[in-house]
This record gives structure tokens, sequence and C-alpha cells, in this order.
């Protein structure tokens, strides 16, 4: 509907990674919802790396290309297609959940060593626990920093493979035949949709 639409560039595809990185593009947003009430034009307009034709798009050639191996003998994977589609992206996400897993490991060490500075017959001199305890500051700061890239960008994917397989499904039924059509009931499809691709964004 033309009467609802609004522009509202998205700041994520001009702010730069420090940003991104904290969320710090957000502000505005949240400054204007203290403020106030948010409404629909308030919010911003989706990327167009998300957009459906985008996502869409990126789904169905790497179906294709499940679907020449096909033609070839071997059979298609739906799970080979998505790791095509997303599987780089999701793999540079894994390394904010890889540093946050190796920080929660280094942590503990150093508050072990820190406590140790506080024993009677500790050999632990006060250079090192000031150092033990900026580690274990510095870990808790790292832990905070990657968590929730990691978290965010695990939705945003989730989102993109849900939107994509949505986008493969609406094109295949608009090639199916009459005799398809009759065969296939709105229902099943509606049931594909609504609770077997949303599990994607869970």
């Amino acid at each position: 509907d033309e009467c609802l639409r609004h522009d509202n560039p998205n700041p994520t595809l001009t702010v730069n990674p420090l940003s991104r990185l904290i969320f710090w593009w957000l502000n505005p947003l949240f400054k204007k919802g203290y403020k106030g009430w948010l409404d629909e034009s308030d919010m911003y307009n989706v990327c167009p790396a998300d957009s459906s034709k985008t996502v869409g798009e990126t789904m169905q050639a790497a179906w294709n290309k499940e679907l020449v191996k096909k033609n070839h003998g071997k059979p298609a994977s739906l799970l080979r297609g998505i790791v095509r589609a997303f599987g780089v992206e999701f793999m540079l996400i894994g390394l904010f959940a890889l540093l946050e897993e190796l920080v929660k490991l280094v942590q503990p060490v150093l508050l072990v060593e820190l406590l140790d500075y506080f024993s009677p017959d500790s050999t632990v001199s006060r250079t090192e626990a000031w150092l033990y305890a900026t580690g274990v500051v510095l870990c808790s700061v790292i832990l905070a920093i990657a968590h929730h890239p990691y978290f965010f960008g695990c939705a945003r994917i989730g989102m993109r493979i849900r939107v994509g397989l949505c986008s493969l499904m609406y094109r295949k039924c608009l090639r199916l035949s009459n005799q398809s059509l009759h065969e296939s009931s709105v229902g099943q499809i509606v049931n594909l949709m609504s609770n077997d691709v949303s599990r994607f964004d869970q």
C-alpha cells in the first residue's frame, strides 16, 4: 500500500564497524522511543541484503546447483543448498562464538591466579595480581561484546534461511501444473511455511 510506505534508510549500511559491533547505531531509535511513542515510520528500512528478492535469488541459485547434481545422478540436498547460500556468512559469525568460548576458558584461569594472590603463602606479586585482575575485566568486556553480534548474526541468518525457503516454495507453486495443485492442498503449503520453515527463525 503506497500510503504505508516510508523511506527511513537503515543505518547499518553506512555506520563504521565499531558502531555496528556495539550496536551504537540503535541509539537514535532508543532516544526517540524514550521521548515518545514509536510508529511504523520510525522503523528502519530492510537492508537490501535481507530483502526477499535478494535472499530468494541467492537461495534459488544455490538450489539450482543442487538440481544440476540431480540431473547427473546425484541426490539433491536442501541442507547443502542452505550451506552453499549462507555457509560462509555463518562461519564468519561463528568466529564470535569461538572467541567467546576461548575467553570463557581463559577467564577462570585468570580468576584462580588472582585469588591465589590473597592466600597467605602466595608467590604472586602485586603487579601480577593487577594484571590478572585486568585480564578478568577484559574477558568480561570481550564476552559482552562478542556474544550479542553472534546472537544477532545467528538470528539474521535464520531469518534469511526462512525467507529463502519460503521464496523457493512460492516459486515452486507458480510452476506447478493444475493437476499438481489439486494434489497439494493449501493447508499443506501454509503448514510448511508457518510451522516447518519458521523453525529456522527460532
